[in-house]
C-alpha cells in the first residue's frame, strides 16, 4: 500500500512537471511571436497620443479656425474707428426721344462724366463703435476659452481610452494565464481520470471553469480591439496602418490627494467653461449697451473731391449766335451730417429688452455651470481617493490569493490536497487579479477626471 502511494505521488509529480514545462515553452514561443509581430509597428506613448490628437484631430482644428475667425471679427470692429474712403465714377448718356412745349432737345441730349473721391469719418454714434469693438475682444477671449475646453476634453478622451485599453490588455494577460493554469489542471485531471484516481465530476468542474475563462478572454480581446480603434480615431491614424501603444497601468505613482478646497479653488479659477460663461455675460452686457446707443443721434463728417464733365450734343444758340454749352467743374465738398432715428416702431426698445433678458439667461447659465463644476470636482475627488485606497486593498487581496493558490498547488502535488480546493483558490485568484487591475485602471481614470475637473492642463503634476 505504501509503495502504491509513493508510485501515485511520483506519477502526479511527473505529469505536473511535464505539463508545466510544456506550458513554459508555449509561453516563451508566444512571447517571441508577439515580439516578432511588433516589428515595423510605430509605438505611441500616452504623451505622444495626446500631442498628436491636439495637433491633428478635426475637433481641435475646428476650434483653431474659430479662434482665427474671432480675430478677423476684431479687425472688422476696429475698422469702424478709421475713416472710410470711397471712389465714385459714372458715365451718363441722355438721348431725347420727344420734347414738347418750349423745351429744347439740345439741352437734353448730353453726356455726363463724374469722378468723386469721398472720405467719411464717424464722429459720434452713441458709443456703439467702441462697444462693438470691446464686444469683439470679449468674443475672441470666449472662443479661446472654448478652444481650451475642447483641448481639455480631447486630453481626457485620449487618457480614458488609453487607460481602458491598458486595462483590457491586463485582462487579456491575466485571463491568458488563468486559461493556461486551467488547461494544465485539465490535462492533469484527464491523466488522473485515466488512472481512475479521481471521479468524473472533477473533470466537469475543470472543463466548466476553463470554458468560463476562455469566454472572458474572448471578451477582453474584443475590448482591446475596440479601444484600439477608438484610440486610432482620436489620434487620426487610419485603421489600415499598424500601430501599437506603449504603457502599463503600474506606471502611475499613487500619491496623496490634494485638499478639496484647493481643488475647488483651482477649478473656479481655471475651468474654461466658467471663463467662457463669464465672457458670454460680458458680451450680452455689451449688446445691451450697443442697443441703448441706438437711441442717440449719429454724427459723421465727410469730405470729397469731385470732377464733373458735361458734354451737350449740340451747341447752344442765343441771339442767333452759337455758343459752347459744355461744362467742366472741379470742386471740394465738406459735409457735417446728423442723423437721429426718432421712431422705428419700437424696434430699438425691444432690442434693448432682448439684451437685458439675455444677460439674465446667461447669468443663470453661468451659475449652473459653476454648480456642475463643483459637482464634478467633488465626484472626481472622492473617486480618486476611493480608487487609491482600493489599490492598496486589492493588492493585499491579490498577494494573499496568489500565495493561497501556490500553497494549494503544492498540497496537491504532495497528495495532501484536492483538486476541488485548487479550483476554488484558482477562482479567487482570478477575481483578485481582476479587482487589482480594475483598481489600477480606475485610479488612472479618476486622476485624469480630477485633472479635467480642476482645469489642469496636460501634462500636470500627479495629485
Amino acid at each position: 500500500m505504501v509503495c502504491r502511494r509513493k508510485w501515485q505521488v511520483w506519477l502526479i509529480a511527473l505529469v505536473m512537471g511535464v505539463l508545466l514545462s510544456a506550458e513554459s515553452s508555449a509561453q516563451v514561443l508566444q512571447d517571441d511571436q508577439a515580439v516578432g509581430s511588433k516589428e515595423g509597428l510605430r509605438l505611441f506613448t500616452l504623451e505622444q497620443c495626446i500631442e498628436r490628437a491636439l495637433s491633428i484631430n478635426p475637433r481641435i482644428l475646428s476650434a483653431e479656425d474659430a479662434v482665427r475667425s474671432s480675430g478677423s471679427e476684431v479687425g472688422m470692429a476696429r475698422a469702424d474707428f478709421f475713416p472710410q474712403v470711397a471712389l465714385y465714377a459714372s458715365n451718363d448718356r441722355i438721348n431725347n426721344v420727344w420734347s414738347g412745349g418750349l423745351s429744347d432737345s439740345n439741352y437734353v441730349d448730353q453726356t455726363g462724366r463724374t469722378l468723386s473721391l469721398e472720405v467719411t469719418q464717424t464722429l459720434f454714434a452713441g458709443l456703439t463703435v467702441v462697444n462693438a469693438y470691446q464686444r469683439s475682444l470679449l468674443n475672441r477671449e470666449m472662443v479661446r476659452a472654448q478652444k481650451m475646453q475642447d483641448e481639455m476634453q480631447m486630453v481626457l478622451d485620449v487618457q480614458t481610452t488609453f487607460f481602458d485599453r491598458l486595462k483590457a490588455l491586463e485582462d487579456v494577460t491575466r485571463l491568458t494565464s488563468s486559461v493556461h493554469r486551467l488547461e494544465t489542471n485539465a490535462r492533469a485531471v484527464h491523466a488522473f481520470l485515466d488512472k481512475e484516481m479521481i471521479p468524473y465530476s472533477n473533470v466537469l468542474e475543470v472543463e466548466a471553469e476553463l470554458a468560463n475563462s476562455r469566454q472572458q478572454l474572448s471578451q477582453a480581446e474584443n475590448s482591446v480591439a475596440r479601444k484600439t480603434i477608438e484610440l486610432k480615431m482620436l489620434i487620426q491614424v487610419p485603421d489600415e496602418i499598424p500601430v501599437d501603444f506603449k504603457g502599463n497601468l503600474q506606471d502611475a505613482e499613487v500619491r496623496p490627494c490634494p485638499s478639496m478646497k484647493a481643488c475647488l479653488d483651482m477649478a473656479f479659477a481655471s475651468r474654461p467653461e466658467i471663463q467662457a460663461g463669464e465672457k458670454g455675460v460680458a458680451i450680452a452686457r455689451k449688446d445691451r449697451q450697443i442697443a441703448l446707443g441706438r437711441f442717440y443721434p449719429r454724427v459723421s463728417m465727410s469730405m470729397s473731391y469731385n470732377d464733373h464733365n458735361i458734354d451737350y450734343a449740340d451747341p447752344g444758340i442765343a441771339y442767333e449766335t452759337e455758343y459752347d454749352k459744355d461744362g467742366h467743374d472741379n470742386y471740394y465738398k465738406a459735409q457735417l451730417t446728423l442723423q437721429w432715428d426718432l421712431f422705428q416702431g419700437g424696434k430699438s426698445c425691444y432690442k434693448a429688452q432682448q439684451a437685458r433678458h439675455e444677460i439674465s439667461r446667461l447669468t443663470n447659465n453661468l451659475k449652473q455651470i459653476r454648480d456642475q463644476v463643483e459637482t464634478q470636482v467633488k465626484t472626481s475627488y472622492f473617486s480618486l481617493k476611493e480608487a487609491r485606497e482600493r489599490i492598496r486593498i486589492t493588492q493585499t487581496f491579490f498577494d494573499s490569493a496568489l500565495e493561497n493558490y501556490n500553497r494549494a498547488q503544492a498540497r496537491l502535488h504532495r497528495m495532501v490536497g484536492t483538486l476541488l480546493e485548487v479550483l476554488v483558490v484558482e477562482d479567487k485568484l482570478r477575481d483578485a487579479e481582476a479587482s487589482y487591475v480594475k483598481a489600477q485602471a480606475d485610479y488612472r481614470i479618476a486622476r485624469a477626471h480630477l485633472d479635467y475637473s480642476v482645469g489642469r492642463r496636460y501634462p500636470s503634476p500627479t495629485p
